[in-house]
């Protein structure tokens, strides 16, 4: 009763101190899950300096990741599942905690299920009055260590609101057994010690009934075990210590008992109480919280971090640090993006999606096997191709974003005019050369810069006849690519929306077809090139509320190859396009020196993606994810300097992908 009495007392000093406030819970947490050692005089120092910086100054969190190391999956030091079976083996019983330990739900936080329940029942806050009436059942029941059952919780909450009690208990036991899967890991050790022929106990703290654990434990693949203890049967608990008293009197004290659980309290210093060898699984969504991001919302961001946790945590393998930003940034990014891309189809009558190459790629390939309601196709195409094909309209635009870019805002190499032709696929032009003092020979400079526009202009002529076979294989490819269609939305990572502007532009004025362009930007670079299209609705962005662009805009730009290389791919940069025997020709360049890096990348996106699907089941796709929530795991990296520094020099930038045409042709 006196151990009781102290744990009840210290829950409700964590509750007034820490839990009142989500942005003291948030940092305290994290820096207990950080601490090796776990001294009361340093917990209190931190909880009493936490409640002066929130409570008394009100200040704003800073979520600080930059001290933790990379990657994550390589901190996750643990013995093999045969080494940790033989350890647990020495003890004539083996005892086991189920979840968090055996059982992982796909959630950082247990009461995430109550949301989910809540949306169920159709009611708003039903997580709330579920936690209140299981408070209430423990009350009510008059026993000494408050043990319920899930029956004691619905019989409360029938008389609080319309639910039936035997409803709901079904409806929640339907819930858990929807959403709960075996610890890998863990699943790994359990059959090992059951090939060791011990004797294996599971016991638990849980308000479910003795014959629904059975059932979930087996649909989970746990069986063949010898005793099932859990709390609610028992009426006590571990965290009194004497369901660990119970164990002692089906097997006796004459043997020697070894208890492996995740909660250091009543997992390992109450069986320690009782005399039981304990081993300390450290709970995963602590040990990864320090690394997962602050300021999702509540609900998403339970579920994100339980995907993330369960899947870095849940086994052994040791990922490359482009894998995990893959996983953790890319994969959240690209469901919320393809289920976006599903919506913004149904709203605006698209009957095809163009994701185009190369940032296009494993959108394409996401979105073909999670969705696929719409039409799609994966579009050879590059800004540079693109460029050519536009350029006899938009000669200016050619020329700044093909040629001034060598020189502003300082020339990058000694390049002479002769070069810079061969490079664009204008060499027919050195026959007019010279022209005034511009020569084949004269390098590119701020000085000669005026005297090349000059004399483009004066040979448009012959500038846009270096272009006519690319006009004319891509007006071939582009023609049987969009047959049957009414409208095609253009599909690109970002930034100005030149993709689609460029593809718009050449189907109005260029191709005789009766196929409306529309696009959609994972991002936008907020300049005032596409305003106008997005202002008409041309262009969808798909993180475009002005709270993203004030606060992160900067941000996102600044880390921009942070983004880009999560969507890119392993196929090298289309440098032009061409025709050759009444046929469309595709010229790119050698080689994708960043294969391997994306070959990880991808990877790591579609893993995600997987195991969204597998774990979330129905709600995958019911939930909508917001273009928030959805960025800020890429936020958080990208507010790590050190980090993304780090993920951006291990990307091989090419002098200039131009310099390579003609490498490599397929028709």
């Amino acid at each position: 009763m006196i151990k009781d009495g102290i744990y009840k007392s210290k829950l409700a000093v964590y509750e007034l101190l820490v839990n009142h406030n989500p942005y003291i819970r948030e940092e305290y947490q994290n820096y207990m899950a950080s601490r090796k050692k776990r001294k009361i005089l340093h917990s209190a120092s931190k909880i009493i300096i936490l409640n002066i910086k929130y409570t008394l100054l009100r200040k704003k969190p800073y979520h600080i990741v930059s001290v933790h190391k990379y990657p994550e999956s390589k901190q996750n030091i643990m013995p093999s599942p045969k080494e940790l079976a033989a350890e647990l083996s020495n003890a004539d019983i083996v005892s086991f905690d189920i979840f968090d330990t055996l059982l992982f739900r796909p959630f950082s936080d247990p009461k995430t299920l109550f949301y989910l329940l809540g949306w169920k029942h159709g009611i708003a806050n039903f997580r709330v009055l579920r936690e209140k009436a299981e408070r209430e059942a423990r009350t009510r029941s008059g026993k000494a260590e408050g043990e319920i059952n899930i029956t004691d919780i619905y019989n409360v909450l029938q008389e609080w609101c319309h639910i039936s009690a035997e409803e709901g208990v079904q409806e929640e036991i339907a819930l858990e057994k929807e959403l709960c899967f075996a610890n890998p890991y863990m699943k790994l050790v359990f059959d090992e010690v059951k090939k060791l022929g011990k004797p294996i106990i599971l016991i638990s703290d849980m308000y479910l009934r003795e014959n629904t654990m059975r059932e979930l434990l087996s649909e989970c693949g746990y069986d063949r075990y010898d005793a099932l203890l859990i709390s609610n049967e028992y009426l006590c608990n571990k965290v009194s210590g004497n369901l660990y008293l119970q164990a002692i009197k089906l097997y006796g004290r004459d043997k020697t008992y070894y208890h492996i659980g995740d909660n250091l309290y009543s997992d390992i210093k109450m069986a320690r109480e009782q005399g039981w060898k304990v081993y300390h699984y450290k709970n995963i969504n602590q040990v990864g919280k320090i690394y997962r991001p602050y300021g999702m919302s509540s609900l998403f961001g339970s579920i994100y971090e339980g995907l993330v946790n369960t899947w870095l945590y849940g086994n052994q393998e040791k990922r490359s640090l482009y894998y995990e930003h893959g996983f953790c940034c890319g994969g959240i990014l690209a469901v919320a993006y393809c289920q976006w891309l599903e919506q913004l189809a149904v709203q605006n009558d698209i009957d095809r999606f163009w994701f185009v190459a190369r940032d296009g790629d494993i959108l394409y390939k996401l979105y073909k096997k999670y969705w696929g309601n719409i039409s799609c196709e994966y579009i050879a195409f590059s800004r540079m191709a693109s460029e050519q094909l536009i350029a006899e309209d938009y000669l200016q635009e050619y020329i700044e974003n093909a040629i001034k870019v060598e020189i502003y805002p300082e020339p990058s190499r000694d390049l002479t005019i002769k070069q810079l032709f061969y490079s664009l696929g204008i060499e027919k032009l050195c026959r007019q050369l010279p022209y005034g003092s511009l020569t084949e020979e004269s390098l590119l400079t701020e000085k000669s810069y005026p005297a090349l526009c000059q004399f483009l202009y004066e040979n448009r002529e012959s500038f846009n006849d270096c272009f006519s076979d690319a006009r004319c294989g891509a007006k071939q490819y582009f023609e049987k690519k969009a047959s049957g269609a009414k409208k095609i939305c253009v599909v690109d990572l970002g930034w100005r929306g030149s993709s689609i502007s460029y593809l718009k532009h050449l189907f109005e004025k260029k191709y005789d077809l009766d196929t409306e362009i529309c696009g959609a930007l994972l991002c936008s670079s907020g300049e005032t090139y596409s305003d106008v299209y997005e202002l008409f609705q041309v262009i969808h962005v798909f993180g475009c509320s002005k709270r993203i662009e004030t606060e992160w805009g900067p941000l996102l730009r600044k880390y921009w190859k942070c983004i880009e290389m999560l969507f890119s791919s392993e196929e090298p940069t289309l440098l032009a396009y061409g025709f050759k025997q009444g046929k469309p020709e595709f010229q790119y360049e050698r080689s994708n020196e960043n294969a391997d890096a994306v070959r990880e990348l991808q990877q790591g996106i579609m893993d995600f993606s997987d195991w969204y699907f597998s774990r979330m089941q129905s709600y995958a796709h019911t939930m909508e994810i917001s273009g928030r929530d959805a960025l800020i795991p890429l936020i958080n990296i990208l507010q790590n300097r050190k980090l993304a520094e780090k993920i951006d020099d291990g990307w091989r930038e090419r002098e200039n992908n131009r310099h390579s045409r003609g490498q490599n042709q397929v028709s």
